[in-house]
């Protein structure tokens, strides 16, 4: 969260080619669940949303000015999160005094924003002869660019989509991959559990 502009930004901040800063959107193999997060999140605050100087209140950072090295864009990247930043306060620095009535503002779309982790597909990934848990990378076909995690303790997955049909497929060193074509509802997570 950060101060500075009312907005709701998602990534990417920046292009591959760092040359190329024109102001324009650079998106992300899920833009989609990226635009329904920041709108989610926008829409529930009223400043925000009836912005004069965002659509909506809501922003692709790169379309409104390059930054290389923010943290949502490297953990997208590398880290297989989808993150944004919420600008809250047109001054950068507002007094402590303030606090009470950002907590207000922000209070309803911080709520909204939170239950979107029942949005998508989750799982946990496993060994079909041990039953033990597997680091697994997760990717969804159209959109591999971008990689979900297992984690090591459980196995467990989470992978953010909107409403449809997709094809999920799961690597990890020294098994055979997997793929399975699952519907995501509205609502609730689709669970998946995958065997390697």
């Amino acid at each position: 969260m950060h101060g500075g502009s009312v907005c709701a930004n998602y990534p990417f901040d920046g292009f591959e080619q760092q040359s190329r800063c024109q102001r324009e959107a650079s998106v992300t193999p899920d833009d989609d669940v990226a635009i329904d997060l920041a709108l989610t999140y926008s829409i529930n605050n009223p400043e925000m949303y009836n912005s004069n100087s965002f659509d909506n209140g809501i922003t692709n950072g790169a379309e409104w000015y390059c930054l290389y090295g923010g943290m949502q864009d490297w953990n997208y990247v590398w880290m297989g999160d989808v993150e944004l930043t919420m600008e809250l306060s047109n001054v950068k620095n507002p007094a402590a005094s303030q606090l009470a009535g950002f907590w207000e503002d922000n209070r309803e779309s911080l709520l909204a924003y939170l239950e979107k982790v029942h949005m998508g597909v989750k799982g946990r990934i496993t060994s079909a002869a041990t039953g033990e848990p597997i680091v697994a990378e997760i990717t969804v076909k159209g959109r591999e660019d971008f990689v979900a995690y297992s984690e090591e303790t459980f196995g467990d997955y989470f992978r953010l989509l909107l409403p449809g049909t997709y094809t999920v497929i799961v690597t990890a060193p020294g098994y055979s991959s997997a793929s399975q074509t699952v519907t995501v509802y509205e609502g609730e997570p689709t669970v998946l559990d995958i065997k390697l």
